[in-house]
């Protein structure tokens, strides 16, 4: 009988790195969650510094912004690449117009395309990357995922206008209104890393259900082990 060839379940359980009641033939193993960090890990860091992905990536979020945020009625919302100096890692200007002769906008942001909707979306392909499934089941995955995080960016850019629109019509009032209050406060709680964070981990738990595929007993094994060391 020969050996087994490279990539089978018994190579896994001969490593340790697969649970022997789950090496199956047909089946996906379930992969340790701590090579999983270290994976998704290093694959968000090759994914999130790739030039080519990088330089276009926020072309298509602005052109999806505009499809979103531009109207034919006034205020005239526009989403164009930023242009100037001392802009550092911004590369998207939301202006508005008062009307369609207008040469000089109401207001104008300055955001980061990459910031809303890049590194997140980055992050959430290593996750699905690092996590064992099948090809087919990873592309559904990895388009679902990413619609959600595309959704989620346009909102966050979407309520940045509002709250610019709002500022703009209180005269930036010592007192604001009401819906420039709660326009301030859903910005600042949607761009916090906490909700970002969790909205990309909410994402990637829905879509590729990694229960199912990861084994978690070395994990529980570390803390176990941990907990023992505490007096």
């Amino acid at each position: 009988m020969g050996a087994p060839r490279d990539g089978s379940p018994r190579v896994g359980v001969a490593l340790g790195l697969i649970p022997v009641s789950t090496a199956q033939p047909g089946s996906i193993p379930p992969k340790p969650v701590l090579l999983f960090a270290v994976h998704a890990l290093v694959l968000s860091l090759l994914i999130g510094y790739w030039p080519s992905a990088r330089a276009a990536y926020p072309a298509f979020f602005r052109a999806g912004a505009q499809l979103v945020l531009g109207s034919g009625e006034a205020p005239l919302v526009t989403v164009r690449e930023a242009t100037g100096s001392s802009l550092e890692e911004k590369d998207t200007f939301v202006e508005a117009f008062a009307g369609p002769e207008a040469d000089e906008p109401i207001w104008r942001l300055v955001t980061s395309a990459l910031r809303l909707g890049y590194w997140p979306s980055a992050v959430l392909l290593a996750l699905l990357l690092a996590t064992p499934m099948s090809v087919r089941a990873r592309w559904l995955s990895a388009v679902g995922g990413l619609l959600w995080l595309h959704a989620f960016a346009l909102a966050r850019l979407g309520l940045e206008v509002l709250r610019a629109s709002a500022e703009l019509e209180s005269g930036q009032a010592v007192e604001a209104g009401g819906a420039l209050l709660a326009y301030r406060t859903l910005s600042e709680v949607s761009n916090s890393n906490i909700v970002v964070i969790a909205t990309v981990f909410l994402g990637w738990v829905v879509v590729a259900r990694p229960r199912q595929s990861l084994e978690m007993r070395s994990l529980a094994r570390l803390l176990g082990q941990g907990g023992r060391r505490v007096p």
